[in-house]
């Protein structure tokens, strides 16, 4: 070894344990339904919706939902969604994640954190329902043309009050999207939970005790609660990677 004074065999193990974590869907299973669990106060943000069913150790089944890349703002703006709105949801669900859960998305790549339209189902909200059907789902999607329409009568109305969607209702649905506030249309959608972070209870206290103390300008209580994370040189260096700033002679 070019550095046998460092000791690398931790990175290894913990390598090793993690790339079999992410080859088993089940615990990916296990990680997407904890997570949208955990979130449900997050009304901004999305964890698509496992097929239990279909789902195997090799196999993973879930809600297919479209939309943009986090980090792409012009698709966003094309969708009249607020880029801003969208970082503050990304932003208060890790939060959320790190600070009160301790259950962490260890991969959130842009890759991994979509944005779609608020108001808009995926596929995916059909499969694995009770009342899927493939013909049915053409059926509800399928405008009927006002000719057709009005060859059925009453009937044709009875079929447009039971799902299919007129040229009209779906103009409708367009303009009332449109009227609605960019910051409230974008939801974030989380992807890939094949990999996550659980911090000790512990740990997540003493985090969250650096951080109020690096926000509430108390650098003896960062270093204090950067010591208890990594040590003396933790202590030291820690809370200025974090902040930002220098420590002066009285800090």
């Amino acid at each position: 070894m070019a550095f046998p004074e460092f000791g690398f065999g931790w990175l290894y193990t913990e390598l090793r344990h993690k790339l079999e974590e992410e080859l088993d869907f089940s615990v990916e299973v296990v990680h997407s339904t904890r997570l949208k669990a955990l979130l449900q106060g997050q009304h901004g943000v999305v964890v698509p919706r496992i097929h239990l069913p279909l789902c195997t150790s090799k196999v993973l089944v879930m809600e297919w939902i479209s939309g943009h890349k986090v980090n792409d703002v012009r698709a966003l703006r094309r969708a009249r969604i607020s880029a801003h709105a969208v970082g503050v949801k990304v932003e208060a669900a890790f939060a959320e994640m790190t600070f009160v859960h301790g259950y962490l998305h260890a991969d959130p790549h842009p890759g991994n954190i979509m944005v779609r339209a608020k108001g808009r189902r995926g596929l995916g909200s059909y499969v694995g329902s009770g009342s899927w059907q493939p013909f049915e789902f053409c059926r509800r999607h399928t405008p009927v043309l006002p000719a057709a329409r009005a060859d059925r009568g009453a009937a044709g109305q009875g079929a447009a009050a039971g799902g299919v969607h007129p040229k009209a209702s779906r103009s409708g649905r367009r303009a009332c999207v449109r009227a609605e506030p960019p910051a409230a249309r974008g939801l974030v959608v989380l992807l890939d939970h094949g990999c996550y972070l659980k911090l000790q209870e512990a740990t997540r206290r003493t985090y969250c005790r650096l951080w109020c103390s690096l926000f509430a300008g108390d650098r003896a209580g960062a270093a204090a609660a950067a010591i208890e994370l990594g040590g003396q040189r933790a202590g030291q260096i820690l809370p200025i990677i974090l902040s930002q700033r220098a420590r002066t002679n009285d800090g």
